[in-house]
Formats: C-alpha cells, sequence, structure tokens
C-alpha cells in the first residue's frame, strides 16, 4: 500500500503520489507553481539539491546535516514532502519549477546512508525522481516522509565544532525549529503511550478473531495486526474488524 498525503496530494490534484506515472507528476508540479501553493507544515520546497559531497556547498551548510533535519522534522511531526528543484517567493509560495541536476545512480542509497548515520532511530524515506520531459538530465526530487511511530528522531550534526552535537527538530508551519527539553519529554511519553496502545488494540484484535473461528472442527494459525501509526483516512465501518485465517 502507497504512503499517502491526503492534503498534499490535494494540493497536488493527484492520487497516491507513488501510483502516479511521470509525466502526471510532472503536471501537478506545473500545476503547483502555476497556484502559488505554499509551504506548509507537511510540504517544503527546495531551490537546490542537498550537497553530500561539500560541507561549505548550499549556503555554508553541511548537506548531510541538512538533509538529516529536514527529514527528522517531518518524522517528528505528522509526515510530509519535500520537493527539491522548486523556487519559491519571499512569501514561501512555489514560484518556478527550477528542477535540479538528476542524480546519479548510487545517490539514493548514499541519502539512506546518511539518514541512518545521521538520525535515531533511523527515519524512513522514500526518494522519487520526476524527470524532465524536455531535459532528461534535469528532474525534481520528492522526498516522502511518513509520519513515525517511533518518534521523536535525533538528529547528529555539527555546527564547525570539536565535537558532534545533537538535537530534536520539528515544524512549525513552514519552520523547522529544535524542540526544548519540556517538548522532547512530552514527545517520548507519547511513544511509550502508543506503544501501550498498540499492544492493547492487537489484544482486542486477536480476541475478536478468535471469537469468529470455529476452533473446534479446525486448528488454526492466528496472526493479529495493528497499524504502526494512527491512520487519517475515514473509514466506513471504523468498528469493523477483518479476519482471516489459515486452516490446519
Amino acid at each position: 500500500m502507497s504512503i499517502r498525503f491526503p492534503r498534499v496530494e490535494r494540493e497536488l490534484g493527484v492520487g497516491p503520489i507513488l501510483d502516479e506515472d511521470h509525466d502526471q507528476l510532472w503536471a501537478a508540479l506545473g500545476r503547483l507553481v502555476e497556484a502559488k501553493v505554499s509551504e506548509a507544515v507537511d510540504l517544503d520546497f527546495k531551490q537546490q539539491w542537498y550537497s553530500l559531497d561539500d560541507p561549505k556547498a548550499e549556503l555554508a551548510k553541511d548537506g548531510k546535516a541538512e538533509l538529516a533535519k529536514d527529514c527528522a522534522a517531518f518524522a517528528n511531526g505528522g509526515g510530509g514532502v519535500i520537493i527539491c528543484g522548486i523556487k519559491e517567493d519571499g512569501q514561501s509560495r512555489a514560484e518556478e519549477l527550477v528542477t535540479v541536476p538528476r542524480l546519479p545512480s548510487h545517490e539514493h542509497e548514499r541519502i539512506l546512508q546518511t539518514l541512518a548515520s545521521r538520525t535515531e532511530p533511523t527515519v524512513e524515506v522514500t526518494i522519487h525522481d520526476i524527470h524532465d520531459p524536455d531535459d532528461r538530465n534535469r528532474c525534481a526530487v520528492l522526498l516522502l516522509i511518513p509520519p513515525s511511530s517511533l518518534a521523536p528522531h535525533q538528529v547528529t550534526y555539527n555546527q564547525r565544532r570539536a565535537k558532534d552535537r545533537w538535537g530534536y527538530p520539528f515544524r512549525r508551519l513552514t519552520v523547522t525549529e529544535w524542540m526544548t527539553e519540556a517538548e522532547i519529554a512530552n514527545r517520548y511519553r507519547n511513544r511509550f503511550l502508543l506503544a501501550r496502545e498498540q499492544v492493547s488494540r492487537a489484544d482486542h484484535v486477536d480476541r475478536v478473531g478468535q471469537q469468529a473461528l470455529n476452533r473446534k472442527a479446525k486448528a488454526w494459525v492466528i496472526l493479529t495486526v495493528v497499524p504502526a501509526v494512527p491512520g487519517s483516512l475515514p473509514m466506513s465501518n471504523p468498528g469493523s474488524t477483518a479476519v482471516c485465517g489459515v486452516e490446519g
């Protein structure tokens, strides 16, 4: 099942982003610019690609640290989409689809390695390149970051100091900020509370499922699953529980 970003999908005028073909997504990016869509808590624009080689590149910022910070900020919230290759105006609105150089084949792996070494727990991200139909050497890059049940995610970075530093970024509207100690403590409480709720929910689903089985006539293998992160899409029958079994 594809990662869903309902609000961003509405802004783009598409369905699940990973289910759309490149031509549809390229056209959607053009509409995004024409409509001057603004950045939001779940949407960020980058004019340039992150430099993973030269720490002095991209306005003298460490590209790896910036990548980790931006992705962790979305994972520490409700998830979101970073679009690299869109220039924004002074009001954080999409102004121009400028694209970025086409990523080398190994760049996706380097992105994942960067996040594995710079974030803890490791932030999950899906990288989706949308090639410019008029120039195959240019593209827009979408970084899709789902909400995380393991939040808060810590980021390791170094601001030209002798030792690494760490922090917990998050999105506040269109800006990435760092959590205070009280905010960090609250996020950890929420993580542990969600874990307990998942166990309770799994126990409930397991009991309901067993009641629906004919356990006297057959043997069954029971596997109980619940969502890792609460969903945001409406359900036609939210009280229902799906039950299937493997007969033995």
